[in-house]
């Protein structure tokens, strides 16, 4: 029953996020149902890669939005990467030049090493954003840890970094980051969801944490990636079980402020298919 409660205010949240996409001149106009993903990694940081790449292959598959989410990092500024370290960059590079022409790549030459620019978040969207289709968010995924203990949060339609900040317990970690990306979006007026990254990645957060960081509205109950440990092991909860935990030590103690739970991809490889 909690966890349908629970799912049933998720749902306005996805009305209210429609609502914010339509606004921004997104793709909600006229559909009850949006399409996207909220977890993405490219070449700007540990995805293989380039986000223009990754972009037209959401969209193409019919999805209506896509953040890219990069470690620590926003997708502006100049970064340049190496061309030929490895068959897989090749390939990624032969790609994007087959896909947006053999002048789309800015290139140069850096102690002997090819090297291509990265387009930016704003480059990308030019290329790729249609208004009544597609529409691209700016992200991240703020990456930090409590001693040897993950904690990875991702903040979506962010104006700037959010710095990861060093505290006295996992709890405290995720409270303090979610208050910092509160703090920006009152600052600027932007609407701003924040969620807690795959609890079980490397077992860095258990419903302990999550219950103590009461501020704490959103967690991936889903994650795509392989590392995740999503279905949990003989002694330790899967990510549905740790949902179920939370929103039901946070009813018990009397704070019916929900936990909701969102699904993503988590992408990071493009060229080799799990299928």
């Amino acid at each position: 029953m909690l966890r349908r409660i629970s799912l049933v205010v998720f749902a306005g949240c996805c009305v209210a996020l429609a609502a914010w996409a339509s606004q921004a001149g997104g793709p909600a106009k006229g559909k009850t149902f949006l399409k996207g993903n909220l977890h993405t990694h490219s070449l700007w940081s540990d995805g293989d890669d380039f986000p223009e790449m990754i972009a037209e292959w959401y969209k193409s598959h019919g999805y209506d939005f896509l953040a890219l989410t990069e470690h620590n990092v926003i997708a502006s500024g100049i970064k340049w990467v190496d061309a030929a370290n490895n068959k897989t960059r090749e390939q990624a590079v032969e790609k994007v030049s087959k896909r947006f022409g053999p002048d789309w790549l800015e290139k140069r030459v850096e102690k002997d090493r090819p090297q291509v620019r990265l387009k930016t978040l704003e480059e990308v969207k030019a290329k790729v954003e249609e208004p009544g289709r597609f529409i691209l968010v700016q992200g991240e995924e703020i990456t930090h840890k409590f001693g040897k203990l993950p904690v990875h949060m991702n903040a979506i339609n962010l104006a700037s970094v959010i710095k990861p900040a060093d505290c006295a317990s996992v709890a405290e970690t995720i409270t303090v980051n979610v208050r910092q990306v509160n703090e920006q979006k009152a600052k600027t007026g932007r609407e701003i969801v924040t969620f807690l990254n795959h609890p079980n990645f490397n077992w860095g957060v258990n419903a302990d944490d999550m219950t103590q960081a009461e501020e704490l509205r959103f967690f991936e109950v889903y994650n795509g990636h392989p590392g995740t440990n999503q279905n949990g092991d003989k002694e330790r909860p899967g990510c549905e079980r740790l949902w179920d935990l939370v929103i039901s030590r946070r009813y018990k103690a009397n704070r019916p402020a929900p936990l909701l739970g969102m699904a993503t991809d988590d992408s990071h490889n493009y060229h080799v298919s799990s299928m």
